[in-house]
């Protein structure tokens, strides 16, 4: 959840100097990224060139209209946190949930949409109330998710143990404590799908 939300809070930073516009989008330039702000969902997205092309982040707090491989999102789950990068063909779709079921039910529900993917599950963890699979098609395209309760085994509200990627030192423990929609999803489950690859089916 820290990676996530550090990936997030870099790109929404990049785009303040974009807020203040009368258009529902506005766009900013900084070196050679482009940032684009929709200010009606609040959807950035960012667009770096690199030395392998173009690669774009967008993030935003809704899931994409459609997710590859037939993958749907757990059923009254509710989106926390939404990313996609995308980068010489390739995409990587980041999606984090909130869900009032248990970690078992999400994660064999896609389990189960991971299967009938053509996905063979290779890595499976399972500690206290924490569970991670994941695996892949042979084709280029992964999955993984990851389902918890708060303070589970893989560390999500452990701020001691995972450190900030981004460096630019953006913590946002202060700002979960204080903020409603944290007293909201308290005691539920967390969950954190990722699929990346070519998503040539």
């Amino acid at each position: 959840m820290r990676i996530f939300a550090a990936t997030c809070t870099a790109a929404l930073a990049l785009s303040l100097a974009a807020c203040g516009g009368s258009n529902s989008e506005t766009q900013a330039s900084q070196d050679e990224a482009s940032v684009t702000v929709d200010e009606e969902t609040g959807a950035v997205t960012t667009a770096t060139k690199t030395d392998d092309g173009e690669a774009k982040l967008s993030s935003s707090e809704e899931a994409p209209e459609k997710l590859p491989l037939g993958f749907t999102l757990y059923p009254g789950a509710k989106v926390t946190n939404s990313a996609s990068f995308e980068q010489k063909g390739k995409t990587i779709n980041m999606i984090s949930i909130v869900s009032d079921d248990s970690p078992d039910k999400l994660t064999e529900h896609y389990r189960a949409q991971a299967e009938t993917a053509g996905i063979t599950i290779k890595l499976e963890m399972k500690v206290n109330d924490g569970q991670m699979i994941g695996g892949d098609d042979g084709e280029g395209n992964s999955f993984s998710f990851n389902a918890q309760k708060p303070g589970g085994a893989f560390g999500a509200d452990d701020e001691e143990q995972i450190p900030d990627p981004s460096g630019l030192g953006f913590d946002d423990e202060d700002d979960d404590e204080e903020s409603p929609e944290a007293d909201e999803n308290a005691g539920k489950t967390t969950g954190e799908l990722m699929l990346a690859g070519k998503f040539a089916k």
